[in-house]
């Protein structure tokens, strides 16, 4: 099971804080580390990383969650 989201905001997402590698992207590991039952949760943390004053900044999110498995 995963879960694609993108949040869009009237301020832009700062990246400022997490490590880039010209090869891999930005590393974004440590934001996911923890597994959590509801990716509400989850999700509020990468909003909370990417907009830092996310409770006054007005944003929307939107999701899906898909699952893969064998035929």
């Amino acid at each position: 099971m995963g879960h694609l989201f993108m949040p869009a905001s009237t301020e832009p997402l700062d990246f400022s804080q997490r490590p880039f590698d010209s090869g891999q992207g930005w590393d974004l590991r440590a934001i996911g580390e923890v597994v959590y039952e509801k990716p509400y949760v989850a999700i509020a943390d990468y909003v909370a990383v990417f907009l830092p004053r996310w409770n006054i900044v007005r944003y929307s999110l939107n999701f899906f969650s898909y699952s893969v498995s064998e035929a």
